[in-house]
């Protein structure tokens, strides 16, 4: 960690840090998804894309409201 601060490469570090706790946190929720039947696993999916939906949205009328 220390040469990494000397030489300006300690984002690389943190970068590749993050990808791996993001592996490790995505990892349990793979399993999860498989044992799911495919009808729940849709239903789950749309509520996603609706949620997201909603939040451009709102991200939207707050910008255009300011």
């Amino acid at each position: 960690v220390a040469l990494e601060l000397m030489t300006g490469t300690f984002y690389l570090l943190m970068l590749a840090v993050g990808l791996a706790a993001a592996a490790l946190a995505a990892f349990p929720g793979v399993l999860v998804a498989r044992e799911l039947p495919d009808r729940i696993s849709n239903i789950l999916f749309a509520a996603l894309l609706v949620v997201a939906a909603i939040q451009l949205a709102t991200k939207a009328w707050r910008a255009r409201k300011s």
